[in-house]
């Protein structure tokens, strides 16, 4: 999948589907997880995020988590405060978005493909693919832009070629 942002907002819905945002006050009823989870293959990612101990005491005790432990407990990224609009964690999202945007997309598109692909895999296969995706930026006009800009000390202007 090919990730072109040209906005923080165009960013936003990919933002908040990798990154986990809250309000301090939601609660997660593990109860509505629990379906979701059997449902979603929740019982094979839980785990893998929040430890296979964890994962096994709130699908089994269905456990209302608040925003605050579901940060506490690495289910989530980041807990911000709801505001008077309702949509403090979209702001957040668009904040982080704008923090990405000036990355290189093709950078951005092979680190994405080595964190999905490795977690899948035992580490010895992750640092492979890790390696191959990085080749794929060798060649590229970003990775020399990249270079240059670092050198002559200013931003560098990334195309995604």
């Amino acid at each position: 999948m090919k990730t072109e942002w040209h906005s923080a907002r165009d960013a936003y819905s990919q933002v908040a589907y990798y990154i986990a945002l809250v309000s301090g006050k939601t609660t997660m009823k593990s109860t509505f997880a629990f379906l979701l989870f059997l449902l979603a293959g929740g019982t094979q990612r839980l785990p893998r995020i929040i430890g296979v101990s964890l994962a096994k005491e709130l699908i089994f005790s269905a456990r209302v988590v608040d925003g605050n432990e579901a940060k506490s407990i690495g289910l989530i990224n980041h807990v911000v405060e709801q505001n008077e609009a309702g949509d403090a964690a979209y702001r957040r999202a668009l904040a982080l978005a704008r923090e990405f945007l000036p990355q290189g997309p093709v950078a951005m598109r092979v680190a994405k493909l080595a964190i999905n692909q490795g977690m899948e895999v035992d580490m010895l296969t992750g640092l492979a693919i890790e390696e191959a995706c990085y080749a794929q930026t060798i060649p590229t006009k970003d990775r020399i832009e990249g270079l240059l800009a670092f050198k002559e000390k200013r931003p560098p202007r990334y195309k995604g070629e």
